[in-house]
């Protein structure tokens, strides 16, 4: 691989990673939370060693493929009413041939229905594989940092 083929790599997969965080992960209030809708372009839904994990999770799950995990979150998040996240500090991102490994922390703003607004500052560590041109998560473990929800 040339230096500059990588450094594309690297600059595709930050640009995929905060779009993951800013607009993935974002319910615009009137929206309901439908997980494959926002989120089916980051994730490799055909992955057989998938593994996503959130400690969010209030079950603390450790789903085995992206529908498993996507209906974790549209079984937890159903009274939600609107979700805003900014990346704090990377994404800072190893890149090994078709391999990524990915760092990034964000916030999270949540609001639920019943006028509840929470904030988690959270830390995702991400493995991303190259599938063709794209790149697509395939490993996930989040955790929130501080939270209330």
């Amino acid at each position: 691989m040339t230096p500059d083929h990588h450094a594309a790599d690297i600059e595709q997969i930050k640009e995929l990673v905060t779009d993951w965080v800013t607009r993935g992960w974002h319910l615009q209030r009137g929206h309901t939370f439908d997980f494959r809708r926002q989120l089916e372009p980051y994730y490799d839904w055909d992955a057989e060693d998938a593994i996503l994990h959130d400690n969010a999770d209030p079950h603390r799950t450790i789903a085995r493929s992206a529908a498993e995990y996507a209906t974790i979150w549209d079984t937890s998040l159903t009274t939600l009413v609107a979700l805003d996240n900014t990346v704090d500090d990377g994404p800072h991102v190893t890149v090994s041939g078709d391999l990524a490994v990915v760092d990034v922390c964000f916030s999270t703003t949540f609001e639920f229905g019943n006028g509840h607004v929470d904030v988690a500052p959270t830390r995702s560590t991400l493995a991303l594989r190259r599938n063709g041109q794209r790149w697509n998560i395939f490993r996930e473990h989040g955790s929130a940092l501080t939270s209330n929800i």
